[in-house]
């Protein structure tokens, strides 16, 4: 009977392995959706200057801004940089359209205001900069980074702003991402 019960399962097995080697090339041509998913709410509170609190449905997201890095709260700008997102987006309805979480469990999106695109808003205003690091491909924020450097706008005021991420590396104890 073992014997019997043995032979069923690897011929289970040959059949699943066959089945799947003729439906995974039919797999690759139905085109996948790539947008991820979508939090909609009120932002109830701001971290930092790239980071914020939705309230939706119930459910806090602790959510940080895709794409760009603000300035720490103790580096010049941090709560300059603070301050212009919650001008731009506290008690406001927001959407937020992501892939995934970063390290640290926040949702890792983009943020929106009706059309307008608050990660974008930020790095134009300059208190934010275009975190190639993480978002290389993106050449809009590259450009727009360049717009406020050249207007020297927000942060860019200052004769030599440090970006965020030398700042975390040389003073690891104190601050997290």
């Amino acid at each position: 009977m073992a014997g019997r019960i043995a032979v069923l399962v690897i011929c289970m097995n040959v059949f699943a392995i066959k089945v799947l080697c003729l439906a995974l090339p039919l797999l690759l041509l139905v085109p996948v959706s790539c947008t991820g998913a979508t939090v909609s709410g009120i932002v109830v509170s701001v971290i930092d200057g790239d980071t914020i609190c939705v309230a939706e449905g119930g459910r806090l997201h602790r959510v940080r801004l895709a794409g760009i890095d603000a300035p720490e709260l103790e580096q010049a700008y941090g709560r300059k940089a603070r301050s212009y997102l919650a001008s731009a987006v506290l008690r406001r309805r927001v959407r937020v359209e992501y892939d995934g979480t970063d390290r640290y469990g926040r949702v890792l999106g983009e943020v929106f205001i009706g059309k307008t695109n608050v990660n974008k808003k930020a790095v134009r205003a300059g208190y934010a900069w275009h975190y190639v690091h993480f978002a290389e491909d993106r050449s809009d924020m590259a450009a727009l980074e360049q717009e406020a450097r050249r207007a020297g706008r927000g942060l860019w005021a200052a004769p030599a702003p440090v970006p965020p991420w030398e700042y975390r590396k040389n003073n690891k104890a104190e601050v997290e991402e």
